[in-house]
């Protein structure tokens, strides 16, 4: 079995792979460094790995985005507004919420949760369904998400609201709860917001929230 290899030396023989680095090659010549030197092409390495994984996240959300749009044009909602200016509104607040709330997510989830803002409706309001999503490279946890947040027909709102929770799927309930807070926004003035509906939203952006505690948090 192969040694295991140093922090910084994949960096390191990467960047001198084929050049000759005294009689013993690159791999002896990594030995003979100093550890200082270690040290920096440790931090190289870091770096260079932290921006080929943001690459990665963003190249996802770009493709959540494209999806979104391709599916959902020529959809507008109730203000007449194209739709997918509500699914980009819901994608930054699901991820600006889970970078900024001591949520317990890990970096890719907050990824994750701009991904399934933009296809939160994909499959309840176009003719998408999940393999779709699957087939289009999204990882499986978007894709459960975004079943969840998918309304059955018939299926009461607060119901679909009741088992996003009980699910405990931290993407659809953070994604759940941006939609609502669009939805409440004054700033769309949806012609059809009744004080009822509103009522109904503010209610389930509560429980939302209160779910999304930390559970010593809820009971405190």
């Amino acid at each position: 079995m192969a040694p295991e290899k140093q922090p910084g030396q994949i960096a390191y023989e990467a960047r001198f792979e084929g050049c000759t680095l005294g009689p013993r090659g690159v791999s002896d010549a990594w030995c003979d460094l100093p550890p200082m030197t270690k040290a920096i092409w440790a931090r190289v390495e870091e770096r260079v790995l932290a921006a080929l994984q943001n690459r990665a996240f963003q190249d996802g959300a770009r493709s959540a985005e494209t999806f979104a749009r391709r599916v959902h044009a020529g959809q507008t909602d109730k203000s007449g507004a194209p739709y997918t200016g509500h699914l980009g509104r819901v994608a930054a607040r699901a991820r600006a919420r889970a970078y900024a709330e001591a949520l317990g997510l890990p970096r890719q989830h907050a990824e994750w949760c701009e991904q399934v803002g933009w296809l939160h409706d994909t499959i309840e309001d176009t003719g998408t369904d999940a393999d779709d999503l699957l087939d289009a490279g999204f990882d499986p946890a978007v894709v459960q998400a975004v079943g969840l947040l998918t309304r059955p027909a018939g299926k009461p709102y607060l119901e679909c609201v009741a088992s996003i929770i009980a699910s405990g799927d931290r993407l659809a309930m953070i994604v759940k709860l941006s939609d609502n807070e669009d939805n409440l926004d004054p700033a769309r003035a949806l012609p059809n917001a009744w004080p009822a509906l509103v009522a109904r939203y503010q209610r389930l952006a509560e429980i939302l929230r209160a779910a999304l505690q930390p559970e010593g948090e809820r009971n405190a």
